[in-house]
């Protein structure tokens, strides 16, 4: 007993210090935010330390590095834990390099695509997209239609071209399924990733390719290329997203200022030469698949009825005249791919801005859609797909896709 008197406190403490961390994992196990290993992995930790311990003072060994040990538990995981308990989260200042930080509350990293939804989410499935969990193998008779855009493409036109297109077949022989590929924010860079990652798994066979806002905005810290080349940075956000003590450090210190923190830099985050070229790896990668594509010119009420002022204040462009003058050459861009694929365009860009109703089909910033817009993108785009898909003499009959759009 003498030998447990000498060091009993030292002794409490280290058991205190593994046992509240065994507690607080079996906190979070009892809220459904933890998981059964954590808790034996706490518990075996907290147990073998224990008789390590007894082991070690048996021995008149030094057991000094073990004390270290508990009070580094005792100030890092035992906060962690309880942060953890509490939910508690700061994430709107993790840094991608590519997007602004009022995002990123919404979004997980990921080191191929930035970032993208967390599958906790509602409505977000496994892959990081909303929507519902593409089936593969893919079901039989099914035409299956990949959408590869922003938050535009996100807003789901996608779901009135399925509605339209099996209304019109009326058949269950052939049914189209839309699968979006689709975050906010994402460039061309993104959709190069995507195509490669998701055009054979997902048994495409369609393409909708639908960017350019992004590609033009103001690149943040660095471009999309330069990103996606700092490993380091993206090893950084993914265990900044990980550790809620960090969140909470960093939420105890505040930025300076938000203009310090949100500094655009005076180039775009995909220059004109790169997006380019990634649409270009896009249909190379879909058409050695035998995949068709359909690229989309980006449509906009700017023109007509100007650029918002909240655009240029949010640094996405250094003036409306640039935000103008760049779009208008992004989509000069997704022409001329399609002139040297032979891949099909769907000139939305040409087509709305000759229309009266710009206030029906866009939203307050010219760029999203609203109920209305969503509708008539859906309508233009069936129209294509249905042309390719349905032969006018067989609607009934499925059909031979790999030789359409092309």
């Amino acid at each position: 007993m003498g030998s447990f008197r000498r060091g009993g406190s030292t002794r409490y403490f280290i058991l205190v210090s593994f046992s509240i961390s065994t507690l607080l994992a079996v906190v979070l196990l009892i809220l459904g935010r933890g998981t059964i290993l954590a808790v034996v992995l706490w518990a075996v930790i907290t147990l073998s330390i224990g008789l390590l311990e007894r082991f070690l003072r048996a021995k008149n060994r030094e057991t000094g590095w073990l004390l270290s040990l508990a009070i580094f538990s005792f100030i890092s995981s035992v906060p962690e834990l309880s942060l953890r308990v509490s939910d508690f989260r700061y994430e709107p200042r993790v840094q991608y390099g590519v997007l602004r930080p009022n995002f990123y509350t919404y979004f997980i990293p990921d080191r191929k695509l930035f970032w993208k939804y967390s599958s906790e989410n509602p409505g977000v499935n496994s892959l990081g997209f909303r929507g519902k969990e593409p089936t593969t193998p893919k079901p039989k008779r099914t035409t299956r239609v990949l959408y590869l855009g922003d938050s535009c493409t996100e807003q789901d036109f996608a779901r009135f071209v399925d509605a339209i297109l099996n209304r019109k077949l009326n058949s269950d022989k052939l049914i189209f399924e839309s699968v979006k590929l689709a975050v906010a924010g994402f460039s061309s860079h993104q959709g190069v990733v995507m195509a490669e990652l998701y055009g054979l798994t997902l048994e495409a066979d369609a393409a909708v390719v639908y960017f350019g806002w992004n590609d033009h905005w103001l690149a943040y810290r660095q471009t999309d290329a330069e990103a996606a080349d700092n490993r380091l940075g993206h090893f950084m956000n993914e265990v900044y997203h990980h550790s809620r003590l960090l969140q909470w450090m960093r939420s105890t210190l505040k930025p300076r200022s938000q203009a310090a923190v949100d500094t655009a830099l005076n180039i775009v985050r995909v220059h004109p030469d790169q997006y380019r070229e990634n649409l270009l790896k896009i249909h190379r990668v879909f058409d050695e698949l035998s995949v068709p594509v359909i690229f989309i010119t980006a449509p906009t009420a700017h023109y007509r009825l100007g650029v918002p002022e909240h655009l240029v204040e949010q640094k996405l462009g250094e003036n409306k005249d640039l935000i103008t003058a760049r779009h208008k050459e992004y989509n000069q861009i997704v022409r001329e791919v399609t002139q040297i694929t032979g891949a099909h365009l769907l000139d939305l860009e040409s087509e709305f801005d000759s229309s009266g109703q710009l206030k029906r089909i866009f939203m307050r910033d010219g760029i999203h859609f609203t109920e209305d817009g969503l509708k008539l993108v859906g309508l233009k785009l069936s129209e294509i797909l249905a042309r390719q898909f349905i032969d006018s003499s067989q609607h009934n009959q499925p059909v031979d896709k790999s030789d359409t759009l092309h």
